[in-house]
């Protein structure tokens, strides 16, 4: 189907989901793109979406340079190496991914040399995947901590990837985790917007919305069926 008719759909699916479970906030949508032309993204946007996520620094900037005057808020969601910080600050809006505080300090240092602030997620990683990235949930506050300490840093809440498995309970389980790790950061640091939980992909997003979420992170539903090495879509 178009990328119109697709967005139509997920959309309508993610407001059922909002439905039954009861959840009164907004949900956001964010497109990957990830290893899709940069006409796919103007499209996207043309359709009303405002987020779109890349896992690779380096492609991100070759797209979005390509569509300089199509406007939306960039996400990057693929793990960040400390050497791509530097060029991440400058090409994203927001990073999902920080599970480092070395790269924290990086990207502190690179974004205020840029006069922006930067919206950052911390990765928690929630299953016992050997491929999984992520700090330890028994470590979130000491990290929370350390990163609301940066002053170019805006830590808005958490993210995870649940295990990829078609078994409901262990991937309800993955958010769960997150949603109580997240509950606990909030009445621990009570001034903090830790208010993001991003959780969710093309083949679990309906039971990370029942399970809290209110970010979103979707690449296949909308852009189509791609051959390659499904780590986050």
């Amino acid at each position: 189907m178009p990328i119109r008719d697709n967005i139509r759909t997920v959309l309508e699916r993610i407001e059922t989901a909002r439905f039954r479970t009861g959840t009164t906030g907004p949900i956001t949508l964010v497109a990957v793109s990830k290893t899709r032309p940069s006409g796919d993204i103007a499209e996207a946007v043309s359709e009303g979406l405002t987020h779109i996520g890349e896992n690779r620094v380096q492609e991100a900037e070759k797209k979005f340079a390509e569509i300089p005057d199509v406007r939306f808020i960039r996400h990057l969601l693929g793990h960040l190496q400390e050497n791509k910080a530097n060029k991440a600050a400058a090409v994203f809006d927001w990073i999902q991914s920080l599970d480092d505080l070395d790269t924290a300090r990086k990207l502190d240092r690179r974004a205020g040399e840029l006069g922006k602030k930067l919206d950052v997620l911390i990765e928690v990683k929630t299953s016992d995947e050997a491929t999984k990235t992520g700090i330890a949930p028994e470590t979130a506050a000491d990290f929370t901590g350390a990163v609301l300490e940066m002053a170019n840093l805006s830590p808005r809440g958490y993210m995870t990837i649940a295990p990829f498995t078609d078994n409901e309970k262990q991937v309800r389980g993955a958010f769960a985790l997150l949603y109580h790790t997240a509950e606990k950061m909030r009445s621990e640091y009570r001034g903090a917007a830790l208010d993001v939980l991003s959780m969710g992909m093309t083949d679990d997003f309906e039971w990370a919305i029942a399970e809290g979420s209110n970010m979103v992170r979707l690449g296949r539903i909308i852009f189509g069926e791609r051959n390659y090495d499904k780590t986050e879509e």
